[in-house]
């Protein structure tokens, strides 16, 4: 493959001017990331628009709808999952913040079209950011591979989901939440905390070999 820099970028992002992507390349002169500060329809899930509606939002990290990294300088690889980004840069940095230059629009949409349905495929990857974000910076793999770690997690997304009785949510919306409630909550009954935490340790003990094959394809 050869090539060092990488530019990801959504479908629905729009740039103002192609001078843009120059200067997040430039940037990488100085910065192992460089993002965008997203504007228009925000970046979230299905539970965090509901938060939104509701007059709150949760913890944000850079997305990676439009992101330049240096690609021989990363170590860690993409859990396939929702919110693949936001762990892949959140293990990566440890949690540091990453420099954002410009600004850039995510299209709108409905953010409650097929609600069900679309937090239901989120879910696991909600509970594995969440999972990633409250795990200790200096203990991280050792928390996310243990299944008492992913006990307490599990009980804080809980909480999350029933704080949604809190929030100050329309009319409109307000039937369309309480479903969603009831189905994430029995949802989140089912899951077992040893599941998260063998998909990290599959994740660690395979690190090493991925190591290998991205030194191999970028030199």
């Amino acid at each position: 493959m050869g090539k060092k820099k990488i530019l990801m970028m959504d479908n629905d992002i729009m740039i103002e001017s192609p001078k843009d992507i120059k200067k997040m390349y430039h940037c990488m002169e100085h910065y192992q990331y460089v993002g965008a500060r997203i504007n228009g329809m925000p970046d979230d899930s299905v539970v965090g628009q509901v938060y939104r509606t509701g007059g709150e939002i949760q913890k944000r990290y850079v997305s990676g709808s439009f992101l330049a990294f240096n690609l021989d300088k990363i170590s860690n690889c993409f859990l396939n999952t929702y919110n693949e980004d936001w762990i892949w840069l959140f293990l990566d940095t440890n949690g540091n913040e990453v420099k954002t230059i410009i600004d850039v629009d995510q299209m709108t949409y409905d953010p409650f079209e097929n609600t069900v349905q679309n937090a239901l495929f989120q879910e696991n990857g909600e509970i594995l950011w969440e999972g990633t974000y409250r795990s200790p910076k200096n203990k991280k793999e050792e928390s996310l591979i243990n299944p008492t770690f992913w006990e307490e997690i599990l009980e804080h997304r809980k909480n999350q989901i029933e704080y949604f009785d809190c929030l100050h949510i329309s009319k409109e919306v307000l039937p369309i939440v309480q479903k969603l409630k009831d189905v994430l909550l029995k949802y989140i009954q089912t899951l077992q905390p040893i599941y998260f935490a063998e998909i990290f340790q599959n994740y660690f003990n395979n690190l090493n070999d991925w190591r290998t094959l991205l030194e191999e394809v970028t030199t």
